[in-house]
């Protein structure tokens, strides 16, 4: 016989058609083959019935059946082999591997086989063995990987697998293994996978083999063992569902040398009778779990973390039931439990213990939980996390060389234990309060001690019972409870806090209080070189101090002095440290003087203090202008305890103080007398232009060139009204001055008492002067009242008057400089009196009439006594000045426009104005409190000026009764600047 399958001498009675069921089944072992692109279809297909078959599909061939054994008989062997590219067996329904014997089959280098359901060692004693390599298997319903026999599966060197749900070790008896090994080596499992259902399944993938299901159960029934082993880089289990590490009986995984494992949410010992375990370890190691991880759900579980492997998951709970056991073990440097959530003995007995550089990370809390609970982290073991929480009668944490790091602020970072269950072994607890502001005021017990690491600042409340030392390596320490030990703090960092400790030894900073308070040495205190007191004092004479029960000894240390804001007085005495054992040795010199205060130390036997002192430099030393030292000579006669002397005694800079007294000066009462000075020009030229007008022989536009000049007859009534902006700009003591002005005059003169014509005027108007740089601003109504008379005498007209004006001032003032911010104001009466007169010369020439013309003004400003209010720099004064004016000028007037519907000429005044007399208004100021009085000068007057009075006269043609005068106004100089408008109207009666 040949081994050929289309050989008809092989087949009883022939060759196998379409429909048939085939034995293949010899005592003398030869194999069946098909081979090349031959097909064969069948109902069903035996090899090994009761002896040995063999059947190779090679070449590109293809077998197709419904039914398949392999291995059917107990004594018989079936082995299938299918291999190369192409080659294929199609099972449509059943393909059992070791039914009553043993079934191989062998799937390589291309070769495929398809098939519905598959069954591996289906009877106990059976045996069922799969051999893939670069093979491919799809199975589209069930696998059964040890029945109730023994399956034995290899996924090697690239094979793929396509699987539905799989179970392993289905009965009691049954014992399933797979490995999938070697890079691209692959098992898609799209269901489910169970290892372990009633017997021993064990899954090994390794060196970059991969596996991927839904959920996976490893232990599924009482009395199954199911395990999983992820072994080596590249080595891949993904669970798209949960993961269940002993559901009802044990399980385990192993996850070494850089494997990966993903579920959702895991359990280990979920089942009450489960006694289950989970080993990570390794650098690169990895189980990552989206959701929660239970250790411990209602069974004994144990996960073990170490040689640098790591474990993620949300929610982290170990012995979540009641009667559960779970334990946690995190070992070694680079080993890493990352967790949202923690708890520990949720509600049984839970151990978690972190050991030699093992690092379990919370981002939210850590809680111990109804218990029996207890938390070891010792030797380096780090424990990060927002808050640990203790949260019954029955837990325990148990501290020996171990950290506890915080990842966020919290107030509470430790909170819910008992006196007791904080205990500190010898090797101490290290606190890491890693940039953030974290406290407690649980008591912590034991012998050991407590080292803060890390930026931030960490608060310890409570009557603590440990024993051990306490050192402040880094950030701060606040203490504002007790500690009965000694507390050392190294340079750099720092103690605060109005609590209590055994002794000190102080190499970085303290600062007592957490504002002004005091801080307990209940021992001796020790300051060493190059450390500082960070001193806090107010200016109520309150300050922080430093009780000490022992000896103090202070070497080369400094003092950092921290004034809260507010004006302190000289002879201010501050006690900042007692030590009834005695004081020896003193601080170095304190460098936190104020350009007028002195702030020294002094000691006694038992006490250090801080003194203010005020020291010899005069207020008008700094000084720049007149003004100003004549201010700082004002303010320094107020003397100590006075606020205003205070305020500049307390200027942190002497750059501050010219400012200061600026502020201070009320200069603005002062500049307002030369802007009133300078307004009084209005009403006087108001006047005088009026009487010239009245005599000009052009009578308004109605004039020939041989015309001569004539007096008018009657009673005339006029009304002018102005506006005008203008400034006295400063001279570097005084600052500029602002103004602007509007109102209106009403006059009315007549001829009745030839040969003069006799007036009166009368106005109101406003004033508002500002000087920017003062921060200073006044308000004034002004009301005026004068006469004035004119007459053409011989070849001269002469103009005279008086005027009176009534001043009522609103002043207010911002006086505002580092230290001090207050404002005033008054309210006071001034008055402006004013004699004036004009000599001129007409002269008429065709259509033009000019005047040349002389004058002269005496001018007094008087501003009655003020009183400011609203703060202690408030002043009082009074001002006058008074002025004599010269003017010398030329008036001249045309017509421009003469017709029957109007007539227009323009008139021109072109003057030059000269002050005689001082130029620098004056007044005597002092402080309402008391001072000394002081001269203020304000924005000088200008001494020689530009006078400009430039318009239009516009009269109807029929009548000479009503005139309009626009007029362009100013007054400029060096160091003033005016300008306005006005408006004149004009009614003859007749």
């Amino acid at each position: 016989m040949s081994n050929d399958w289309f050989d008809p001498l092989n087949w009883i009675p022939g060759v196998p058609v379409p429909g048939d069921s085939v034995i293949i089944d010899t005592i003398i072992p030869n194999s069946t083959e098909v081979n090349g692109n031959s097909t064969a279809f069948l109902l069903s297909l035996i090899v090994g019935d009761t002896n040995e078959g063999i059947l190779d599909i090679v070449n590109g061939g293809v077998v197709s059946d419904f039914l398949a054994q392999i291995g059917t008989n107990i004594g018989s062997s079936g082995t299938v082999t299918v291999n190369g590219p192409g080659s294929q067996w199609n099972n449509a329904a059943v393909l059992e591997l070791g039914g009553f014997g043993t079934g191989n089959l062998n799937i390589l280098d291309g070769g495929a086989v398809n098939t519905a359901n598959f069954t591996m060692g289906l009877t106990a004693g059976s045996l069922g063995m799969l051999m893939m390599d670069n093979g491919l298997l799809n199975i589209n319903s069930q696998w059964l990987i040890g029945f109730d026999g023994t399956g034995d599966v290899i996924i090697d060197n690239g094979s793929q697998v396509n699987s539905n749900t799989t179970t392993v070790a289905y009965t009691a008896n049954a014992v399933g293994v797979i490995d999938v090994q070697g890079p691209g080596s692959q098992w898609i499992n799209s269901g489910d996978l169970i290892l372990g259902k009633g017997g021993f399944g064990d899954l090994c993938i390794c060196d970059g083999g991969m596996v991927s299901n839904l959920n996976a159960i490893l232990g599924a029934e009482i009395g199954s063992t199911g395990g999983v082993g992820v072994e080596g880089d590249g080595s891949q289990w993904h669970n798209q569902g949960d993961l269940y590490i002993g559901l009802l009986s044990d399980g385990s995984l192993s996850i070494f040398f850089g494997g990966l494992v993903t579920s959702q949410s895991a359990v280990i010992a979920a089942g009450a009778s489960s006694v289950s375990i989970a080993d990570v370890n390794g650098e690169n190691s990895l189980w990552s779990n989206n959701g929660s991880l239970t250790v411990g759900g209602s069974g004994n579980g144990s996960l073990f973390i170490s040689g640098g492997g790591t474990v993620s998951n949300q929610q982290g709970i170990i012995a979540a039931d009641a009667g559960s056991v779970g334990a946690v073990i995190v070992n070694g440097e680079g080993s890493l439990w990352n967790n949202t959530s923690l708890t520990v003995g949720q509600n049984s007995a839970g151990f978690l213990s972190i050991q030699d550089g093992g690092l379990v990370n919370v981002m939210q809390k850590t809680v111990l939980g109804n218990g029996p609970a207890l938390l070891e982290i010792v030797a380096n073991g780090v424990l990060q996390t927002n808050q640990l929480v203790g949260n019954s009668l029955f837990i325990a944490t148990h501290f020996d060389g171990g950290v506890l790091r915080a990842n966020g602020n919290n107030e509470q970072f430790i909170s819910g234990f008992l006196p007791g269950q904080l205990f500190v072994s010898c090797q101490g607890l290290t606190i890491d309060s890693n940039g953030f502001n974290i406290g407690t005021d649980n008591v912590f017990d034991g012998c050991g001690g407590l080292t803060k690491i890390g930026a931030g600042q960490l608060t310890i409340g409570g009557q603590q019972t440990y024993t051990g030392p306490t050192s402040v390596n880094q950030g701060i320490l606040r203490i504002d409870g007790s500690l009965p030990g000694a507390v050392d703090v190294l340079p750099g960092a720092r103690l605060q806090g109005t609590g209590s400790v055994g002794s000190a030894i102080i190499g970085g900073n303290i600062a007592p209080g957490n504002s002004i308070g005091t801080f307990s040495v209940l021992g001796n205190y020790l300051q060493l070189p190059g450390s500082i007191y960070e001193l806090e004092i107010n200016a109520a004479g309150q300050s922080d101090l430093i009780s000490i029960g022992g000896a103090a000894s202070i070497t080369g240390a400094e003092v950092l002095l921290l004034r809260s804001p507010g004006v302190y007085s000289a002879g201010t005495r501050y006690t900042i440290l007692t030590a009834l054992g005695g004081v020896t040795g003193t601080y170095n010199s304190l460098n936190a003087h104020l350009p007028f205060l002195d702030f020294i130390l002094a000691y006694d036997s038992q006490h250090v203090y801080l003194d203010i002192l005020r020291n010899g430099l005069r207020f008008s030393s700094t000084a720049l202008t007149v003004n100003q030292f004549n201010t700082a000579e004002g303010v320094e006669s107020l003397g100590g305890g006075n606020p205003v002397f205070d305020a500049i005694s307390n200027l942190s800079s002497l750059q501050f103080a010219p400012q200061a007294f600026d502020s201070l000066s009320g200069e603005i009462h002062v500049s307002t007398l030369g802007a009133f000075m300078e307004e009084s020009r209005y009403l006087r030229y108001a006047a005088l232009n009026r009487l010239q007008q009245a005599f000009s022989g052009l009578k308004g536009v109605q004039v020939d060139t041989n015309q001569k000049v004539q007096k008018l007859s009657g009673l005339s009534w006029w009304g002018q009204g102005f506006g005008a902006w203008g400034k006295l700009e400063g001279n570097g003591n005084a600052a500029q001055t602002d103004r602007r002005t509007r109102g209106f005059f009403l006059g009315a003169d007549t001829t009745s008492v030839l040969p003069f014509r006799l007036g009166m005027i009368g106005g109101i108007s406003n004033s508002d002067i500002k000087v920017y740089a003062r921060n200073s601003w006044v308000s004034s109504d002004n009301y005026d009242l004068g006469v004035y008379a004119g007459s053409h005498l011989a070849w001269f007209n002469l103009r005279g008057g008086a005027a009176y004006t009534w001043h009522d001032i609103h002043t207010h003032r911002n006086i505002v400089f580092p230290g001090f911010s207050n404002s005033v104001k008054s309210n006071s009466n001034g008055n402006t009196a004013q004699l004036f007169g004009e000599l001129g010369y007409p002269l008429t020439m065709n259509n033009i009439e000019a005047e040349p013309f002389i004058g002269g003004s005496y001018v007094n400003v008087e501003t009655r006594r003020f009183f400011e209010s609203g703060s202690p720099a408030a002043l009082n004064g009074r001002g006058q000045e008074n002025l004599f004016y010269s003017t010398l000028g030329l008036r001249e007037t045309s017509n421009l426009l003469v017709n029957d519907r109007i007539s227009i000429a323009q008139r021109l005044m072109l003057g030059w104005q000269h002050a005689n007399h001082h130029l620098d208004p004056q007044t005597l100021m002092a402080f309402n409190s008391g001072s000394n009085p002081f001269t203020i000068y304000g924005s000088p007057i200008a001494r020689n000026s530009v006078l400009i009075d430039a318009g239009l006269l516009l009269q109807p043609p029929e009548t000479d009764h009503l005139q309009l005068k626009l007029s362009y106004i100013a007054q400029w100089a060096s160091n003033v600047q005016d300008n306005g408008l006005s408006g004149t109207l004009i009614y003859r009666m007749s």
